[in-house]
């Protein structure tokens, strides 16, 4: 695995070391020609030419003396290095199983480039802290839960959040809605009359989060994309991850890492026929839209018991 000492080996500029001679394409990392922290993959392919730079990660090519192509991915924000040795690893593992001088190893490095220039975008402004913690909520659900049960393509395409569908996962003819609160509360906010609704029964997962110091070895959003990452094996998985993550407007940015939570408690409740909430039905037409809390030491005749 590529970690930043790794790249901290570089000394000066254009100093570069193979990733793994055991790996079957000539992959490097280092240092470019101006200094800047690099990945490099040289072979022969044609370059394409629809490939670009992004604002985090310059994109060039020269060629060898050989007449092979050398491709060089170089970070222009050293502060992102944590993130690009993750995107480095990702190429790394993809094209592991590929032959040398594959026609398709130049194209499945740039096809895994092209989805990570979704996260590896600047961001002026950052989510707020609800939001991360809603986010937070919904990557630890999908990787603590669901993936271990349906696998990742399935709980990928089950993670409808990010798409401003009405519940945050739907799968197997049942869903799940995530909410994120801080550990000293007694009430949940529903934030939409459909939010809850359903002819189907459904579950409503509540996370209790504490708020930590930076240095503590929690949970941040950071890390929680990085660790979903390095569990997603198929290319077309990790796109369709990416993309529902630009969806929530997430990109990478160091100042996430100061957003640290520690989780407390995760409580799970049957939304069935008698369940406490809002029903369209129920209310008067005039009645468009609304907001409403629950209060949760309410709930205990919903609480489930056992995880299935």
């Amino acid at each position: 695995m590529i970690d930043i000492l790794d790249f901290k080996q570089a000394r000066h500029a254009n100093s570069w070391r193979r990733v793994n001679v055991k790996h079957p394409l000539d992959i490097y990392i280092g240092m470019d020609v101006t200094g800047r922290y690099a990945f490099e993959y040289t072979g022969r392919f044609h370059i394409n030419k629809s490939i670009r730079s992004s604002s985090l990660i310059e994109l060039t090519h020269y060629k060898q003396k050989d007449d092979r192509i050398s491709m060089v991915l170089s970070l222009t924000d050293h502060k992102y290095l944590r993130q690009f040795c993750t995107f480095c690893n990702d190429i790394v593992n993809s094209t592991n199983t590929l032959k040398s001088e594959d026609i398709s190893e130049y194209e499945t490095i740039c096809n895994i480039l092209v989805a990570w220039q979704k996260m590896f975008r600047i961001q002026t402004t950052l989510l707020s802290e609800n939001e991360i913690k809603g986010l937070i909520g919904e990557l630890l659900f999908l990787r603590n839960e669901l993936i271990p049960i349906y696998g990742v393509s399935r709980a990928i395409s089950a993670w409808t959040g990010p798409d401003a569908t009405k519940k945050d996962f739907s799968i197997n003819e049942t869903w799940y809605e995530i909410k994120t609160i801080d550990t000293a509360r007694n009430s949940v906010r529903i934030s939409s009359i459909e939010q809850l609704e359903s002819d189907v029964a459904g579950q409503l997962i509540i996370y209790r989060m504490e708020k930590m110091a930076s240095e503590f070895s929690g949970i941040t959003i950071n890390s929680l994309v990085e660790s979903l990452m390095l569990i997603i094996d198929l290319f077309t998985d990790k796109e369709l991850f990416m993309e529902k993550l630009a969806h929530t407007r997430y990109r990478f940015d160091p100042l996430y890492d100061s957003y640290v939570y520690d989780v407390k408690s995760i409580d799970r409740f049957w939304v069935s026929t008698d369940f406490p909430r809002l029903k369209r039905k129920n209310l008067h037409k005039a009645i468009n839209s609304a907001t409403y809390e629950l209060t949760i030491s309410e709930l205990s005749d919903y609480k489930v018991r056992l995880w299935s």
